[in-house]
């Protein structure tokens, strides 16, 4: 039985981005409490910050508030403490975010700084990676740069972020290939 909380949790964070992806934010916050404790169960620590910082993530985009987002993000970079995988680089990206929307932005900033030292060290990863516990892309981390940067003014940065990580989308992607033409 302990060797299904790993996977079941992971299975219901994908049912969480999911059902949130439809618009359905109360079955989502169902799924992201499932995903949480499910995974709280097993021994996977990894993948106890990774469903924190994407369950921070959808919460920022679906417009919940921002202390929520922090304090799931400050959750999963607790738990991570000193680890040097890529678990926790989603709730390193929505603490950046959440504290530029706040209009904190030398918090906002230190926290990308912070991300972009962390990234610096990890193995290359694809653009079409997003959902693997170990890899977080170089889109990933430009857009979250970009997002940042807009939020507190800094248009020269967020402009030079988005423009690198259109670059980086393979043209397979539709994400990246209209914005290029």
């Amino acid at each position: 039985r302990q060797d299904l909380y790993g996977p079941a949790g992971k299975l219901a964070a994908l049912l969480a981005m999911t059902v949130a992806s439809l618009g359905e934010d109360r079955q989502a916050r169902d799924w992201w409490k499932t995903a949480r404790h499910t995974a709280d169960a097993s021994d996977d620590r990894a993948l106890q910050i990774w469903i924190r910082g994407h369950e921070a993530m959808s919460a920022l985009y679906s417009v919940r508030p921002v202390q929520l987002v922090l304090r799931l993000a400050d959750e999963a970079i607790a738990i991570a403490g000193d680890r040097k995988d890529a678990a926790v680089m989603e709730a390193m990206a929505s603490r950046a975010q959440a504290l530029a929307i706040l209009d904190r932005a030398e918090e906002a900033e230190a926290a990308l700084h912070a991300m972009q030292d962390r990234f610096a060290r990890l193995p290359q990863t694809p653009a079409t990676e997003r959902l693997s516990i170990g890899a977080w892309p170089e889109t990933a981390m430009r857009h979250t740069a970009a997002f940042t940067y807009t939020c507190i003014g800094n248009t020269a940065e967020a402009e030079r972020e988005q423009t690198g990580a259109l670059a980086l989308y393979p043209d397979t992607m539709p994400r990246g290939s209209h914005h290029r033409r």
